[in-house]
């Protein structure tokens, strides 16, 4: 679902009149992410008097019970940093970055390939999340992103905004060319009038810097 962008003024110096970061949502309390995390589940006393069967059924309910942890609090205060940094990068109105913008519409108008010199694309914010199975990695993230539209439309910026994708990795873990096509296959469901799967992978000999270049 795309939706229309209502601006909220930021006091940071760096991110003033960047309306890519201006259209997200208020950077979110402890009490917030806590709030948006808890599930908690669907129990009255009177189910204990239930029949044994009826019972064992509603254990199913459990899996999706979640109190966050402090852990959980600081992932998403973490994703929630990375996203908006990695914008500061990204100004519409900044002349860089409107010459990147031009630099790759052009090169993919002559058919050419991609490279990175054609834009000083910024270095952004990474982080890598590790545990052991079970410790709600996966249901943090999905439940926080869950609250985000798919895409944000712009008056004033030809271009929809995508505040997250959501990407499974190959099961061998270095696939760059299988990851940069499902990033681009996500990017299609989201915006199809753009048209990114028949721009991209149904081309002949597309190299894996050209996919990667266009899934960033």
């Amino acid at each position: 679902m795309t939706v229309d962008a209502r601006y909220t003024p930021q006091s940071l110096e760096s991110m003033k009149g960047n309306i890519m970061i201006e259209a997200l949502f208020p950077p979110p309390t402890d009490e917030k992410i806590f709030a948006n995390l808890l599930k908690l589940p669907d129990f009255d006393p009177s189910q204990r008097n239930l029949p044994k069967t009826e019972r064992l059924q509603r254990i199913e309910t459990l899996s999706d019970f979640m109190i966050p942890q402090g852990r959980h609090l600081e992932l998403i205060r973490r994703i929630d940093t990375t996203i908006r940094d990695g914008y500061i990068g990204r100004h519409p109105g900044q002349y860089a970055h409107v010459r990147a913008m031009q630099s790759l519409y052009e090169a993919q108008k002559a058919g050419g390939t991609f490279n990175q010199a054609l834009a000083a694309k910024p270095t952004t914010n990474s982080a890598a999340l590790l545990g052991i199975s079970g410790m709600g990695k996966t249901v943090a993230v999905r439940r926080w992103f869950a609250q985000y539209p798919r895409a944000i439309r712009h008056e004033s910026y030809a271009h929809p905004q995508i505040p997250y994708l959501h990407v499974d990795m190959s099961s061998a873990g270095d696939n760059m060319r299988a990851l940069a096509t499902n990033i681009i296959r996500q990017i299609h469901t989201i915006l199809p009038a753009y048209n990114y799967e028949s721009t991209y992978l149904k081309k002949q000999r597309v190299s894996v810097e050209t996919l990667l270049y266009a899934a960033g």
